[in-house]
C-alpha cells in the first residue's frame, strides 16, 4: 500500500519538487540525463579521497593472479590527521575551488598531485602501522 501512495505521489507532484544542484539534461535518442552536483558540503571530498586512496591501497597490495572479490571495510579516517599542514591546506583549497567551479591553474594541479602522492604515503604508513 506504501509503495503506490510513493508511486502516485512521484507520479503526480515529482514535477514540483527542484533541487539547486540537479539537472537534468537531454541526451540523444529522447533519453534524458540528470546529474547532481556540485555538492555544497565541503567533507564530500574528503569521503571520496579516503575512498579512493584506500581503494587504491588494496588494489597495489593485492597479488595481481588474485581473482577472489575485493572486501572493502569501512576505514577509519583518523589517518588524514598524520598529513602535514600544508598537503592539508593545499587539499582544502583544491577542494574549495572544485566546489565553487573554479578552474585550477598549472601550479595549483601541482601541489594538489603531491599532496595526494603524500595523502597516499601517509595511508600507506598509517595501514603498516609504521608510524
Amino acid at each position: 500500500m506504501g509503495g503506490l501512495i510513493g508511486a502516485a505521489g512521484s507520479y503526480f507532484y515529482g514535477d514540483k519538487l527542484t533541487l539547486p544542484a540537479l539537472n537534468i539534461g537531454l541526451l540523444r535518442d529522447g533519453l534524458k540525463t540528470a546529474t547532481f552536483g556540485p555538492v555544497q558540503d565541503s567533507q564530500f571530498g574528503y569521503v571520496v579521497l579516503g575512498r579512493a586512496v584506500d581503494h587504491w591501497w588494496h588494489i597495489s597490495h593485492r597479488n595481481h593472479a588474485g581473482r577472489e572479490l575485493l572486501d572493502l571495510e569501512p576505514a577509519d579516517h583518523h589517518w588524514l590527521e598524520r598529513l602535514d599542514k600544508t598537503s592539508r591546506q593545499t587539499i582544502q583549497k583544491t577542494l574549495d575551488k572544485c566546489r565553487k567551479q573554479q578552474p585550477l591553474d598549472e601550479s595549483q594541479r601541482h601541489k594538489f598531485h603531491v599532496a595526494i602522492e603524500q595523502c597516499m604515503a601517509v595511508y600507506d604508513d598509517w595501514r603498516l602501522n609504521r608510524m
